[in-house]
């Protein structure tokens, strides 16, 4: 009696896991507001979120989109990335208005900032 073993093949790696679009950049809110002009392409988004105070934006977009945490400023919050692979900025600053937020992404590249954009929907509703 014969036994099929399947294929002599060698096993397929183990997924990857995805790549961040973003790693954390550690920034200043003044070093924030000098970029922030020179960055070619904004991208805006109003949603419903569950998200209670500034520090569960912050929290959020810590861990779901990689983004370091710049300053809170009563029901604003600024945040900041480095778009992967490469080092071109990306800003995140948000308006929490319970359960509304306006979320802002500013960076170089329009395809990026709408990534980023999407990526902040899925991680802030």
């Amino acid at each position: 009696m014969l036994l099929d073993m399947g294929d002599s093949s060698p096993p397929a790696p183990p997924p990857q896991a995805p790549q961040h679009i973003l790693a954390p950049l550690q920034v200043t809110t003044q070093q924030v507001g000098q970029m922030w002009g020179s960055l070619a392409s904004e991208r805006k988004m109003q949603l419903q979120t569950s998200c209670a105070n500034c520090q569960e934006v912050m929290s959020r977009l810590q861990n779901g989109a990689n983004a370091h945490p710049v300053e809170i400023i009563g029901m604003e919050g600024i945040a900041a990335g480095r778009v992967q692979p490469g080092n071109d900025p990306c800003f995140l600053h948000s308006m929490l208005a319970p359960p509304r937020l306006d979320i802002s992404v500013r960076t170089q590249d329009a395809a990026v900032a709408q990534r980023v954009l999407e990526l902040c929907q899925r991680v802030l509703a």
